[in-house]
């Protein structure tokens, strides 16, 4: 559990958001919408500063993957790879120079990644529509208005 290396996607909170957001997504949400909709579970108040870091990168990770883009997402990315670059911030203090310098470089590409648009987004597929209906006991077809 936890994190495993120094990527992005290297964490069990990252892809846990990730696939939340991709789950709700392949459900027919808007990404957008699904962002917004897991903030009130994954942002709140007292949590750790990578945590928050880890949402906004599962975020826009997930929103370039479907081919969007959000201005503000995208500021906050930056700011939390700032800060995270920073090496007096004290973010990453516990880890050699080494380490420091990989998650500098693993930060620094994911930021062009999603700087510039997907190439081949996924795509919300439409809802299928239900060919029949249950209704006060009966199964009716949508193309017959009929009972069966």
């Amino acid at each position: 559990m936890g994190a495993w290396g120094y990527g992005i996607e290297d964490n069990d909170r990252f892809l846990d958001i990730y696939g939340e957001l991709m789950d709700e997504f392949n459900r027919c949400v808007p990404i957008g919408v699904a962002i917004i909709n897991s903030m009130d579970r994954w942002l709140y108040d007292g949590m750790r500063i990578s945590d928050a870091h880890n949402f906004f990168y599962a975020s826009a990770t997930a929103n370039w993957e479907c081919g969007c883009s959000n201005s503000e997402l995208h500021r906050m990315v930056k700011e939390a790879v700032k800060l995270e670059s920073d090496p007096k911030s004290g973010y990453w203090s516990e880890v050699s120079q080494e380490e420091f310098k990989y998650r500098k470089k693993c930060l620094k590409e994911f930021l062009a990644k999603i700087s510039v648009p997907n190439p081949n987004p996924k795509r919300l597929r439409s809802k299928p529509l239900k060919r029949y209906y249950l209704y006060g006991g009966g199964l009716y077809f949508r193309d017959k208005g009929e009972l069966a």
